[in-house]
């Protein structure tokens, strides 16, 4: 609390909701209203993409920088309301908006000045939550852009594998890097992968992993590679996948992770019944980027 306002400290609201939407979990979010002690509790079940967003580099950025909206629905008011997530994100599309009052012309409400808890209905056995996930995710990608470009010149990799990091190194460098964390059933993922754009020994890595029943995966784009308007012409780099269903916060919990020329994945060892993981590290020839999730669709044939 800061004079008597509300603030969130260690966890981006706007960021986190974003994470769980995309994963098709809807939430329950808890809104004060400005001047009144009593607060509601309304649902939030979708999101409106930015027509053009803007680049702005920060440190941390994640697709939730791509929506200004979100879809709630009120027992009071109805369904299918636009609420902003931030006070500049006043416009509402077509539709109402959520305000203050009914009448559609009071002022409007939003995430970022309104927002005081958020209700996660995680599946039963995942232990996992998004933000530990992606903060995984962020500790590979770094070391990845401190270890790996130096081995891909040393080992002779191919100069279209070595432009492909140099472009995620510099978007790192650059605070361009763009992140999306989502959950997903493992033999989901197993199959998108396997249609996806992805080297063929990346391919033969995860057809023979034992994936658990949810995983959270984190795709690792730039904001050019990601910012169009069409979906169809978005694109990634680099990806990460996290057992959801760990107890453990460990590194150990990243099942894999591929970025350009360079690929790490843990699995238990199939010659005995240890249950230590082993982690395998390979550098290859990579010199595509590949195709973000979508839902509702598990191939990318449209693409």
């Amino acid at each position: 609390l800061d004079e008597g306002r509300f603030e969130w400290k260690t966890v981006n609201p706007i960021e986190a909701i974003n994470r769980y939407l995309d994963s098709g979990i809807p939430l329950i979010l808890g809104i004060a209203y400005p001047g009144q002690n009593v607060g509601h509790a309304i649902v939030a079940s979708g999101r409106v993409r930015k027509k053009a967003p803007i680049n702005t580099p920060k440190n941390i950025r994640t697709t939730s920088e791509f929506y200004s909206h979100i879809l709630v629905n009120d027992d009071q008011r109805g369904p299918n309301m636009f609420m902003g997530l931030t006070p500049r994100d006043t416009g509402a599309p077509n539709g109402h908006k959520y305000t203050l009052g009914l009448d559609p012309s009071s002022a409007s409400i939003n995430i970022l000045e309104s927002l005081h808890y958020i209700l996660v209905p995680l599946p039963e056995k995942v232990f996992f939550t998004a933000e530990k996930a992606e903060n995984i995710s962020r500790s590979l990608l770094r070391d990845y852009c401190v270890r790996i470009p130096n081995e891909l010149d040393k080992n002779g990799l191919s100069d279209k594998t070595k432009a492909h990091s140099k472009t995620l190194v510099d978007a790192s460098i650059s605070e361009e890097i763009i992140l999306r964390t989502y959950l997903t059933y493992g033999w989901k993922y197993k199959k998108r992968a396997l249609n996806n754009n992805l080297p063929s020994s990346v391919k033969v890595t995860i057809r023979d992993m034992e994936l658990p029943k949810y995983v959270w995966v984190t795709e690792i784009g730039t904001f050019d590679s990601l910012s169009s308007e069409s979906p169809r012409s978005r694109r990634i780099y680099s990806h990460a996948v996290i057992d959801a269903t760990a107890k453990n916060t460990e590194d150990e919990a990243a099942l894999i992770f591929h970025a350009p020329g360079y690929c790490m994945n843990h699995q238990h060892d199939q010659s005995n019944q240890s249950p230590i993981l082993i982690q395998t590290q390979n550098l290859l020839n990579d010199e595509e980027a590949y195709f973000p999730k979508r839902r509702g669709e598990e191939t990318f044939e449209k693409y």
